[in-house]
């Protein structure tokens, strides 16, 4: 199972490899220092989200499990979102303005 698995994973890192060479020719470029400044961002609230979430699995111990995810679950969203939000990430402003339009047409 083993081979199959890297020889899949190798597959998929071949194929990825020649539709970047692919778009980035059709594309003139693929804005790689935009894309690595949002990974960084994502990556950044990872990790604080996991802090966050770290820390109410230690003090939720012996709680009952649909409170524990339910609430990670819904805390570590939470978190994240507003994360991306403090670190600027450009898509969140898109999203927002999303929402507020949703809102603005749903709202009498």
């Amino acid at each position: 199972m083993v081979g199959l698995a890297l020889a899949n994973s190798v597959a998929t890192a071949l194929e990825m490899a020649g539709l970047i060479v692919l778009m980035r020719r059709r594309l003139n470029g693929l804005e790689g220092r935009e894309i690595l400044t949002g990974v960084g961002q994502a990556g950044l609230a990872a990790v604080i989200m996991s802090l966050v979430l770290w820390v109410w699995s230690a003090q939720t111990i012996g709680q009952t499990a649909w409170l524990v995810g339910g609430a990670g679950v819904v805390l570590g969203g939470g978190v994240y979102a507003g994360a991306i939000g403090i670190l600027g990430v450009r898509e969140m402003r898109g999203v927002g303005r999303a929402l507020a339009a949703q809102w603005r047409r749903l709202a009498p």
